[in-house]
């Protein structure tokens, strides 16, 4: 996800030792500055009672370098967490109210870092892989249970997806009853393992839901990049799709998927079998 670790350690060192660099380069300067308007009293006599004064009194004219320097470091510490204020806030904008998890819309931030990451992986067996889900006859369980009832299921679904997946995959609400994950350095056997157990998993879940217990199924369709084409995030998407299409067709609450590079034409709309 598009979001930078900091250690608060390293936030506090950093502007503390830029401080009191200031402070120490704030005291030469103020030295000097006075040895050379001493060199120039001859030249200027006018000025010679001010020069007496910062002579007997140096410690003034540091005082004025530090509390400007001290001035300076505050206006760049609120800049900053002004800045990741609102980054926070656009960040908390992105999310679904009803799952938690994030919208579609992140993807604009997430993109060029996701690029980034799949053009550098180095190991030639580990790929971006995508894995659209999607709930089965979630118009029927809205009718029956209301959507207060949906709603229920869609944060189950959410729940269970998140327990079955690694710290940084990104789980996306990308629209309605479906889900979007993507999966960064995951082989094709892990991610076809991985919609294996998420179909599994909501599967045999089940939701207390007033008096009444409510089960559902989802059905899943995956790609995975291939690593010698060019990045192409919609193109994963459109294959992952089409998965699902089938899986849909086939008969639900299962999963679909191949490589992209292996998406042909009648080849895949004939393909009814796991990959």
């Amino acid at each position: 996800m598009l979001i930078v670790n900091r250690k608060p350690i390293l936030n506090l060192f950093i502007p503390s030792y830029f401080i009191l660099e200031l402070l120490s380069l704030g005291q030469a300067y103020a030295q000097d500055s006075i040895a050379s308007y001493a060199e120039l009293a001859d030249s200027l006599p006018v000025n010679k009672g001010l020069l007496e004064g910062l002579n007997s009194n140096p410690q003034f004219l540091i005082l004025i370098i530090i509390a400007l320097v001290l001035i300076l470091c505050v206006v760049i510490m609120l800049s900053i967490l002004h800045h990741r204020k609102l980054t926070r806030q656009i960040v908390l904008s992105m999310k679904d109210e009803l799952t938690g998890v994030f919208c579609r819309n992140y993807l604009k931030m997430y993109l060029p870092a996701l690029q980034s990451r799949f053009e550098r992986e180095p190991n030639p067996e580990l790929s971006l892989g995508v894995l659209i889900i999607d709930c089965d006859d979630f118009k029927f369980i809205n009718d029956t249970f209301g959507h207060a009832g949906g709603d229920k299921a869609l944060k189950a679904i959410v729940n269970k997806i998140s327990s079955q997946i690694r710290e940084h995959d990104l789980l996306l609400r990308w629209g309605g009853d479906e889900f979007v994950l993507v999966c960064e350095s995951v082989s094709q056997i892990q991610l076809r393992e991985l919609a294996e157990r998420i179909i599994a998993s909501i599967s045999d879940m089940f939701i207390a839901y007033e008096q009444a217990t409510l089960s559902v199924t989802v059905s899943a369709g995956y790609a995975l990049h291939d690593k010698i084409k060019d990045f192409d995030f919609d193109g994963l998407i459109n294959a992952a799709d089409e998965y699902l299409l089938v899986t849909k067709k086939a008969g639900k609450n299962n999963y679909l998927g191949r490589k992209k590079a292996n998406l042909a034409g009648n080849h895949f709309l004939n393909t009814f079998a796991k990959r």
